[in-house]
């Protein structure tokens, strides 16, 4: 599949504890694996699934640098939102030089 190149990484990360829900936990975790990942510059995707109804997780997504690229139906959670998270695109020069 064309959105997802060769040697993306898909992660999963779970925070059962109820007491850290809603404290950062979860998205300094995900922002932490993204950055390890990234700083060896051959992942050019790191991905991770959830139930479209886990807003929880959706909201940790987003606050490391997640977005929903699609939805998806998972047999065993439902549907799910895709979410995506790509190194920042280097500028051209063109754009360089316009700064």
């Amino acid at each position: 599949m064309h959105e997802i190149p060769e040697g993306s990484i898909d992660i999963d990360i779970a925070i059962g504890e109820a007491d850290y829900i809603g404290r950062g936990v979860g998205s300094r975790a995900l922002h932490l694996v993204v950055q390890q990942l990234r700083s060896e510059k051959s992942t050019p995707r790191v991905l991770m699934g959830t139930s479209v109804e886990n807003a929880i997780a959706i909201r940790a997504c987003e606050k490391a640098g997640f977005r929903r690229l699609r939805t998806f139906d998972d047999p065993e959670y439902g549907l799910c939102w895709l979410l995506v998270y790509e190194a920042p695109r280097p500028a051209t020069r063109a754009e360089a030089a316009s700064v």
